[in-house]
């Protein structure tokens, strides 16, 4: 399948992609972590039931965390609508009720880790029938700006929020000393955002052209690696 199951992929015509597969893969992993005492991280999740298990399995002391693609917090499969390739992704954009349960998921703190989901898009792959189309959507440039545009600047989260899904726990779910928090004897690796610049939206995406907010500064174990030419004042 090419888009997940329901009303839009019945407009299209387009083969879809059943939760149930994702569902069965999650439950199984999820039983060998008990049976194996296994600490897993399950990645990109995207249906409502397989998060049920999660929460569920996490509550009976299953050591499990889960990531979810930041995309499937901001767009929903309407954008697939006219055979928009630039939407295609792999796990498939939820439908706009699934998309808002997420947002509820998130809000309550069940989300353990948001990622970018990047992936490099060039625009021959995408200009093509949307069944031969790549998957992908090009976003680790603007991570930061796009959260604050959708996320954090309508209040959805809080940065304190944010920064434990991407920074803290990705850092102690992968066993990684010193670094993930801004505290003595860390690793000072940074950035500095501006919340009243604008970032232009360069990557061929189902965004808009422009969002709220952009890094302007970098370092990395205290070095200054990058500085933005332009920031607001």
């Amino acid at each position: 399948g090419v888009i997940l199951e329901g009303q839009i992929a019945s407009e299209l015509g387009l083969p879809s992609i059943s939760s149930i597969e994702q569902i069965v893969e999650v439950a199984k992993l999820l039983e060998l972590a008990r049976f194996l005492d296994l600490n897993i991280l399950l990645k990109n999740i995207y249906c409502q039931r397989a998060i049920k298990l999660i929460l569920a399995a996490k509550q009976d002391g299953v050591k499990v965390n889960f990531e979810m693609g930041i995309h499937h917090l901001i767009l929903d499969n309407s954008k697939c609508q006219h055979f928009n390739t630039l939407a295609k992704l792999y796990p498939p954009l939820p439908d706009k009720t699934l998309k808002a349960l997420f947002l509820d998921y998130l809000k309550a703190g069940h989300i353990d880790i948001i990622s970018s989901m990047h992936s490099e898009v060039i625009y021959a792959h995408k200009d093509q029938a949307f069944f031969l189309a790549s998957d992908g959507i090009a976003s680790s440039k603007h991570f930061l700006s796009l959260a604050h545009h959708y996320l954090i600047k309508n209040q959805t989260i809080s940065w304190q929020q944010w920064t434990k899904m991407t920074s803290f726990k990705p850092a102690l779910v992968l066993g990684l000393d010193n670094i993930g928090l801004i505290k003595a004897n860390y690793k000072a690796d940074l950035v500095l955002f501006d919340p009243n610049a604008q970032t232009t939206n360069d990557y061929i995406s189902p965004y808009e052209n422009s969002f709220s907010g952009a890094v302007t500064d970098v370092f990395v174990d205290g070095r200054h690696l990058l500085q933005a030419s332009n920031s607001s004042t």
